[in-house]
């Protein structure tokens, strides 16, 4: 018996260390889509990181209440699934949902977001697009290739 109670015990501690895919931890964010050019959940963290490293950044403001924002996702994560720029990123923003964080909260103030499904590019530090309307898979890749 003794025998079986430690070898559960040091399943248990082995399983413990273990990350599930798709999770995000303290120190990343949620992998959406995209591998090259990773769609994520926001963490100022990562943001942070890749404004500093002088990645693009398109910011996704996300309500999951929003129909348009759910059906657009699919288009968002397939681009991003297609994308083959290691120096873009895009985060999906939480914004007025039962999900918002204060940070998602400040950031979409900082970039006037009046509502949900707006999309916002930084390149270099600056804002250079701002979109309110719906993006099909095309339109994120016609958009960001020209970015």
């Amino acid at each position: 018996m003794r025998t079986y109670l430690i070898i559960l015990l040091s399943a248990l501690i082995l399983l413990a260390g273990c990350k599930p895919q798709g999770v995000a931890t303290a120190d990343s964010a949620e992998l959406l889509a995209g591998s090259v050019t990773p769609y994520k959940e926001f963490t100022q963290a990562e943001y942070e990181q890749a404004l500093g490293e002088g990645k693009t950044v398109v910011l996704y403001f996300y309500s999951n209440w929003c129909p348009t924002c759910e059906a657009e996702q699919a288009d968002t994560e397939a681009a991003f699934a297609e994308l083959d720029d290691p120096n873009i990123i895009g985060f999906r923003v939480n914004y007025k949902d039962s999900e918002t964080s204060e940070l998602e909260e400040s950031l979409a103030r900082e970039f006037g977001i009046s509502y949900q499904h707006t999309k916002v590019v930084i390149k270099d530090g600056e804002r250079v697009l701002k979109a309110p309307d719906t993006w099909t898979k095309e339109r994120y890749l016609e958009e960001l290739s020209d970015i």
